[in-house]
């Protein structure tokens, strides 16, 4: 549909990734980009048909829509979204509303879209949709408990105790301490941050899932980049994204090893391959192209630094920055400091 500036689709395959983040916008607003968001994200189900997700937003060209307007519609449509077909609205969702699909592809898993905010206010307006395939409860948690308890007491007693107690307290405090409780606060899952407490399995909305991008600019090359990150809470790294230095199909490694790279960048000791694929479809310099799935994630612990060596057959493509370790951009859970460009292996 909207082929001109290549920026307007994103193809969510669920076969190679297990979920998609990110902001959409309105096709009234689709030469009014300066961040090269999608107008529309094709969730591909591997047959004719497809589900298509997108901004319906109710203003110019577009102002006069009579159903769904300023959310998020979820359409139907066959022929692989190539051609003229016709298309069913599966859902119109607003902001905390969800979409769901059960056994998707046949795989007996449910996949889900999510409508995480919906900001009318900044120019263009957009939708913040998360979208993922199978239960978040089943996944791993980025922070279990240290030791859960399995019961609620190992042998509870069969009777009271022999001599209970008269009254409740000796001394009841006749009003409200004047100290609050160092308690558990309100829950604040919802608010797209995964918060101090919040988990993957607790709050799937804002811990599952969560993507922390760089930048997609550039201005210099290389073969591969080892950079190192910072966790904040123990996480699983399931994937990245790369800025690849030209389109087509080529190869793609990621290795990794615990703390620091410096040292180690001519050697191949303590690396560990955890992604391989020799057959990666490669967008275009400035396009995100997303690797699917590690072989194994990567666990972080709390507080623990952990290096990363990215190659790719086609080349890389960064941004110059401003110091090596430096830190470029961070989140309430992860800190990706500042890495060098390098050759292959």
């Amino acid at each position: 549909w909207y082929n001109e500036n290549g920026h307007d689709t994103s193809v969510w395959n669920t076969l190679t990734s297990t979920h998609w983040s990110g902001t959409i916008i309105g096709i009234a607003d689709y030469k009014n980009n300066p961040n090269s968001r999608p107008v529309v994200v094709k969730i591909e189900s591997g047959e004719k048909e497809d589900l298509f997700v997108g901004l319906n937003r109710a203003m110019g060209v577009n102002k006069d829509t009579k159903e769904g307007g300023d959310q998020v519609t979820v359409i139907l449509a066959g022929n692989d979204g190539l051609g003229y077909a016709q298309s069913f609205l599966k859902a119109a969702l607003s902001q905390g509303e969800s979409y769901r699909v059960e056994n998707w592809r046949g795989s007996g898993l449910a996949m889900t879209i999510y409508v995480k905010a919906i900001n009318l206010g900044d120019n263009p307006g957009y939708a913040d949709v998360l979208m993922t395939l199978g239960d978040p409860q089943t996944e791993i948690s980025t922070e279990p408990t240290a030791k859960p308890t399995r019961e609620p007491t190992s042998k509870p007693t069969e009777n009271p105790t022999a001599k209970p107690t008269t009254k409740p307290t000796a001394k009841p405090t006749a009003e409200p301490t004047n100290i609050p409780t160092t308690g558990t606060p309100l829950s604040s899952c919802g608010n797209s941050v995964c918060d101090t407490g919040e988990n993957s399995s607790t709050c799937p909305i804002d811990c599952l899932g969560r993507e922390l991008e760089t930048t997609f600019e550039y201005n210099l090359g290389s073969g591969g980049n080892i950079f190192t990150v910072e966790a904040k809470r123990t996480m699983i790294i399931k994937s990245f994204a790369i800025n690849s230095g030209s389109r087509g199909v080529g190869e793609v490694k990621v290795y990794t090893r615990e703390g620091s790279y410096s040292g180690h960048e001519q050697s191949s000791e303590g690396w560990e391959l955890v992604y391989e694929n020799s057959a990666v479809t490669h967008a275009r310099r400035g396009d995100s192209t997303e690797l699917g799935n590690f072989q194994n994630g990567v666990v972080i612990a709390n507080g623990a630094t952990q290096s990363f060596f990215v190659t790719s057959s086609r080349g890389l493509v960064y941004k110059s920055g401003v110091g090596e370790s430096s830190p470029f951009t961070w989140d309430e859970s992860l800190s990706i400091l500042e890495g060098v460009g390098t050759t292959d292996e």
